[in-house]
């Protein structure tokens, strides 16, 4: 109904993120037979206070269609994604203004904590079996710049 495959659940009117990663098996495998390649795509939507989204009113389920074994195809449009070329040999490259990376002394405390959860989750790795105590806590903007 607007032209594009998202969830269902989805919000309209409200800021959204996306994320794109590709997804590679045997990416040395030398035949197609053997690998795998596709990407992952994640949406965040990021609602406040003052502003929740709207319900999108979407009906996935059609009632007036049958059940049946096979899932109806995709159209066209959504199968096949045309590859991207760039159409020049001489790209524009605009001039870097300000630094590339922010003031470590800034964010030291972030850097900190972000290397002490690396340090640990590379520590279980190596460990054959884990223990209840072995935890490990999501890495959050939120967690990274809470005090303590």
């Amino acid at each position: 109904m607007n032209g594009v495959v998202c969830p269902p659940k989805l919000r309209g009117n409200l800021f959204t993120t996306g994320a794109l990663d590709n997804i590679d098996h045997n990416p040395s495998a030398t035949t197609a037979k053997d690998s795998f390649h596709s990407t992952a795509i994640s949406l965040v939507q990021h609602p406040t206070n003052d502003n929740c989204g709207n319900e999108r009113g979407v009906n996935v389920i059609d009632e007036n269609v049958a059940p049946q074994r096979r899932v109806k195809d995709l159209p066209n449009d959504y199968k096949n994604v045309p590859p991207v070329v760039l159409k020049t040999n001489d790209p524009v490259i605009p001039k870097l203004i300000g630094p590339i990376m922010p003031q470590l002394a800034e964010n030291a405390s972030s850097l900190s904590k972000e290397l002490d959860w690396l340090n640990k989750v590379k520590s279980l790795c190596g460990k054959d079996e884990l223990n209840n105590e072995d935890r490990v806590l999501c890495l959050t903007p939120a967690l990274i710049s809470a005090p303590g």
